[in-house]
């Protein structure tokens, strides 16, 4: 099922996957992708497989936690790109 990140503390689950969901042009990510501890929780969940879902370039202007995270999935080759055409407007 679908948790948030206060639900799921404490519970594992064998994939975990993870809507970082900020796109703009400002760089903004809100509140709680700035706050390291609560990413921690749900990242901590996966037992086997751990799945992201974001814009790296908004992500990695958002704090320096997630400036080392895009870092650290960029340099292990974990990155998928999506294509563009796939979320343009009709």
């Amino acid at each position: 099922g679908v948790m948030t990140v206060d639900r799921a503390q404490g519970l594992d689950r064998a994939c975990v996957i993870v809507s970082m969901v900020r796109s703009n042009e400002r760089g903004h990510v809100g509140m709680l992708l700035k706050d390291s501890r609560r990413l921690n929780v749900a990242f901590t969940r996966a037992q086997s497989k751990l799945v992201l879902i974001g814009s790296a370039s908004t992500l990695q202007r958002g704090s320096s936690f997630l400036r080392k995270l895009i870092e650290f999935v960029h340099s292990h080759r974990c990155v998928i790109q999506a294509d563009q055409d796939l979320f343009a407007a009709p």
